[in-house]
């Protein structure tokens, strides 16, 4: 319940007027003598994080909503979080630039001892402290944008933190550049779509550096051997070209299906490691089995070499211009998709199967329109999808390209057994509605 001491002055904060908080404390105030409020204000997704959102919040008694109004609920919280994210960057910042204990004065350059004051008052390690003081001297600092996108709870740090760790090698105006670029439509990304989106973004605005930095780290992979705390192990081979990775996991998945019988008693998370460490080892000589499959999308002009835009791997996101002609130029007894798209609109021109045994043109068309499962946030590439009927087969839907998406096996089931519906928009939009009534729109990623 909101105290009336709520109503004496308080310091706006940028983008709040007096009627704006008036307005906000009235709807707070509503519920006021029932000590809890058990419906929302109209506006709640409009209402700007800070002091009133929270003592909107501190009213509120979950019991007493319908599911709907609770996930508004969900989503205001977090914006409140992404606010004093902002300012516990701000304060970071600061004490970097600070001094000593009593004056207000601040030194031009970050104190070197400044990750242990942090990491002391916040108990956190020196590498995390460094971690964290990084993003916000570059929030703060370097790209303004990104902090009042904290501020305004439009993002969170997870997504700041991406911002600013994926440009960090730009020069400054690209940088900038690219962050304005992006940050409309951050909200609505996951973070694995937002790295995926800054990969290209990035690539695009130096292609040759994104060539360099990728031939540096490719010159350092290896394979490593780390133990767990259960006394198992990890072996991590890391820092390899993308396209032999996807082909690799591929591979491993088809013999991993191979052996998941009705008399398995495995599940396939644990056939995969055990094939892969079979294959490693010798004892599983995996005789007779294609090589794993990659899709590769590509532009006409990279691809021509007349350009060199970057591509994209299914499942992974975008290369530069190199791999994507390498992918596309294999011809091997494998099995490929390479799909070229218009160098304008990214929308597929041609889809072509290098394969033994081609798929249906229809499901090549399928999956050039979608490369992912169209659930919200989910990155499973279309190749390792099930290719859903979105009206059922067994209700009259048509087996046709517009009546199909892929679907991941998780999301499969959660569309048939979690009550989750959605609608096609377009050729490549999917507007999902929730069980609980909320809506989210994906499409073909750029």
């Amino acid at each position: 319940m909101l105290e009336t001491n709520c109503l004496q002055p308080i310091e706006l904060f940028p983008g709040e007027s007096d009627d704006d908080l008036y307005a906000l404390t009235c709807a707070a105030l509503d519920e006021e003598t029932s000590g809890h409020q058990d419906s929302l204000p109209h506006n709640l997704d409009d209402v700007p994080p800070g002091p009133f959102l929270s003592a909107i919040l501190s009213s509120i008694d979950l019991s007493r909503l319908g599911g709907h109004d609770v996930v508004l609920v969900m989503k205001a919280h977090q914006r409140q979080i992404a606010h004093h994210q902002a300012g516990v960057y701000e304060a970071m910042s600061e004490t970097a630039h600070c001094i000593d204990p009593d004056t207000t004065r601040r030194s031009d350059v970050v104190n070197e001892f400044a990750p242990e004051e942090i990491g002391a008052a916040l108990t956190l390690t020196r590498r995390m402290a460094n971690q964290e003081l990084s993003v916000a001297l570059d929030a703060v600092g370097g790209l303004p944008a990104v902090h009042q996108a904290l501020v305004s709870g439009r993002i969170d740090a997870r997504k700041a933190t991406i911002l600013t760790d994926q440009t960090a090698h730009l020069e400054e105006a690209t940088r900038r550049q690219i962050i304005d670029t992006i940050l409309e439509e951050a909200p609505n990304l996951t973070t694995g779509q937002l790295g995926a989106r800054l990969r290209r973004l990035t690539t695009e605005a130096d292609p040759e550096d994104a060539k360099s930095r990728f031939e540096v780290s490719l010159s350092e992979r290896k394979v490593v051997a780390e133990p767990n705390l259960e006394g198992t192990a990890a072996l991590i081979i890391s820092q390899c070209s993308p396209d032999d990775v996807l082909s690799a996991r591929d591979h491993i998945n088809l013999l991993a299906r191979r052996l998941k019988t009705s008399d398995e008693l495995r599940t396939i998370d644990q056939l995969r490691a055990d094939v892969a460490i079979g294959l490693l080892t010798g004892r599983l000589k995996g005789k007779g089995v294609q090589r794993g499959s990659v899709t590769i999308s590509v532009d006409l002009k990279t691809l021509a070499e007349l350009s060199n835009s970057p591509g994209g791997l299914g499942g992974y996101g975008s290369v530069h211009a190199e791999i994507a002609r390498k992918v596309a130029k294999e011809q091997i007894a494998g099995k490929w998709t390479a799909m070229v798209t218009d160098p304008e609109t990214g929308e597929p021109l041609h889809v072509v199967a290098l394969r033994r045994r081609p798929t249906a043109a229809q499901a090549r068309k399928i999956r050039a329109l979608h490369p992912t499962c169209v659930h919200p946030g989910c990155r499973m590439p279309a190749e390792n999808c099930d290719l859903d009927h979105r009206i059922d087969h067994a209700r009259g839907g048509p087996t046709t390209v517009r009546n199909h998406a892929p679907l991941c096996r998780r999301h499969h089931i959660t569309k048939h057994k979690g009550r989750w519906r959605y609608r096609r928009i377009g050729r490549t939009g999917v507007e999902w509605i929730t069980p609980l009534g909320h809506r989210y729109r994906t499409d073909r990623p750029p």
